[in-house]
């Protein structure tokens, strides 16, 4: 569950996590059914809370008629990507999780986890390997990896930019709201000239860049006065800049709180030896026919493999297949 409006927290010291809530109008049995029924239909990327409703409508041609949150809240994955963002809660399933409960005399809600309670996790969905919430330059940009995600795992995801078939960035599409937000409150705040104190940011500060008539939250990689080298930690690429297009990151909540939105992973060598030198062209026109992908998690270790299909489980393939194709592999 991600929730707004608090701030991060740790992994819960308690496993056995009570939740205190108003019994609902409808009946015991009712409310078990639901909560099940919303769990089966949960993806592992998450839903938003907010949708819930309409989804469950949907799905099982009935209105929820509940404030699920809180039942929910002992049975699945606790993720706080950001602040202050109402209605901005993803609900993520836990394998195994029922919803087996009982009202006490003052009509609460009491739950107790048949996997040994709730798990809690703060969220870095562009963290590097070692579990940094900034991504470090590394080569083009951040080692930003899909985290917190199993083997299997299939995830809906929008193509951002790709160097080689081993450094390829997607964002959740989940995360396009969020995305939106942050580039309306850059593009008010930073259009302005620069404060008069501004000075040079040191190298790993977080500032916002103007690139192509927009402005973005960037890392500061290298720095060569008067131009400086910066990483897109919302969407992967690396770019040089003069310092007059950088700015002091605003202070807003939500550019400040939301973690890195860029994933960094590697496509599956069965699939890369498709892809050429242009990879990033050739995604870039698939991504024009097919915005949204969905990516299938076949290894998390060191690095996050995935093999990318269409909405129907077609592995995508380029338009034109290279006949000799040249993919970088790291040594």
């Amino acid at each position: 569950v991600v929730e707004s409006g608090q701030s991060p927290s740790p992994p819960s010291q308690s496993r056995g996590l009570s939740v205190q809530q108003t019994s609902p109008a409808c009946g015991d049995a009712q409310v078990v059914k639901k909560l099940e029924n919303i769990h089966k239909m949960l993806k592992p990327a998450g839903v938003f809370v907010k949708s819930l409703a309409e989804l469950y409508l949907k799905t099982y041609g009935e209105s929820l008629d509940l404030d699920a949150l809180p039942y929910l809240q002992a049975r699945t994955d606790c993720f706080n990507l950001e602040e202050t963002i109402p209605g901005r809660v993803i609900v993520c399933p836990v394998a195994g999780a029922s919803f087996k409960k009982e009202f006490n005399n003052n009509n609460t809600y009491s739950s107790s986890s048949s996997s040994g309670g709730s798990k809690e996790v703060t969220a870095s969905p562009a963290s590097s390997a070692s579990g940094d919430s900034k991504p470090l330059p590394q080569d083009s940009g951040g080692d930003a990896r899909l985290q917190l995600l199993e083997k299997g795992s299939e995830l809906e995801v929008i193509f951002s930019y790709a160097y080689s078939s081993v450094e390829v960035y997607f964002q959740l599409a989940l995360s396009e709201d969020i995305i939106y937000e942050i580039e309306e409150v850059l593009n008010n705040m930073c259009s302005s000239p620069a404060p008069s104190d501004w000075t040079m940011p040191k190298l790993e500060d977080l500032v916002a860049a103007s690139y192509q008539s927009g402005w973005y939250r960037a890392q500061i990689c290298d720095i060569d006065p008067p131009k400086v080298k910066v990483y897109f930690i919302d969407y992967g690429n690396t770019e040089t800049v003069d310092f007059s297009e950088l700015r002091p990151l605003p202070q807003e909540e939500v550019t400040q709180m939301t973690p890195p939105l860029a994933l960094r992973c590697s496509l599956a060598p069965s699939q890369a030896r498709f892809f050429g030198e242009d990879i990033h062209a050739q995604l870039e026109e698939l991504a024009a026919a097919n915005p949204v992908l969905r990516a299938v998690v076949l290894d998390n270790s060191d690095d996050c493999i995935v093999e990318l299909q269409l909405q129907d489980g077609t592995p995508v393939v380029p338009k034109s297949v290279p006949d000799s194709p040249k993919v970088k592999q790291e040594q």
